[in-house]
């Protein structure tokens, strides 16, 4: 798990280059990041859980908490301080305001499809496609406000064709 860490880390550090040259305490992932870095943490997500690290010392992370956050989940976004974790049934919204320790905040549930989520400003864009691992489910853009992370709503939804990610 160790060189699995230390891979991730490399690859996030070597990949976060940009114009830029002030440091950002976010990692720079896609829409459809299964890990994120937030801070001193690494939050991985597997099919049903969220993995946290701290990684303050990156050469030695250290174990936390591991969150059950159902099943089929996909990628994970974090954003202010929140992580938006989207699942094959819906976006999951975190607070992460005890990094250690990220609590459920609510859920946005939509129709079983894959979901790839990002987050800018008082919006979350979740594409919904279909396919294989996807089932049947929706081609769409639903975009959510999440001005209140309490109480989730859809803004509208834009038809899409077979949409991968944001």
């Amino acid at each position: 798990m160790c060189l699995f860490l230390g891979l991730v880390l490399a690859a996030c550090e070597a990949g976060s280059q940009d114009a830029s040259l002030a440091p950002s305490p976010e990692g720079r992932g896609g829409s459809l990041a299964r890990f994120a870095i937030a801070g001193d943490h690494l939050y991985i997500v597997d099919n049903s859980k969220l993995h946290v690290y701290n990684i303050t010392d990156p050469a030695n992370p250290l174990s936390g908490a591991e969150v059950h956050l159902g099943v089929n989940i996909e990628t994970i976004f974090p954003y202010d301080n929140k992580l938006f974790i989207g699942s094959q049934t819906g976006m999951h919204i975190y607070d992460r305001i005890n990094p250690n320790q990220p609590k459920f905040i609510s859920r946005y549930d939509h129709v079983m499809s894959c979901d790839p989520v990002v987050v800018q400003g008082n919006y979350a864009y979740v594409t919904l496609r279909s396919g294989t691992d996807c089932r049947l489910g929706a081609n769409l853009l639903d975009v959510i406000d999440i001005s209140n992370p309490y109480h989730p709503k859809i803004v509208n939804s834009y038809s899409m064709i077979n949409p991968h990610g944001l």
